[in-house]
């Protein structure tokens, strides 16, 4: 087995990577209890606009969370090939 001997002696793409990770876990994190808990709350008070609102909220998040996750794979997919 590979022993690294901890993240200082890995390659840069997998700290690009380990931060695009807690990037998207903490976006994630965001929209679940921030606009998604709204929304919920907006659907059982009946108020559309409210709703809608929140909606573009994580739309905006989910939007962000996919850029970064495609990102992370063109990161995983080549990194063994940077110097």
């Amino acid at each position: 087995a590979m022993y690294f001997k901890g993240f200082a002696h890995v390659g840069v793409h997998i700290h690009i990577m380990q931060a695009l990770a807690w990037l998207m876990a903490a976006i994630f994190i965001y929209a679940y209890f921030g606009p998604y808990r709204r929304l919920c709350r907006a659907n059982s008070d009946s108020d559309p606009t409210l709703g809608l609102a929140q909606l573009a909220q994580i739309r905006t998040a989910v939007t962000a969370n996919l850029h970064m996750g495609i990102i992370l794979v063109i990161v995983a997919a080549s990194g063994r090939y940077w110097a």
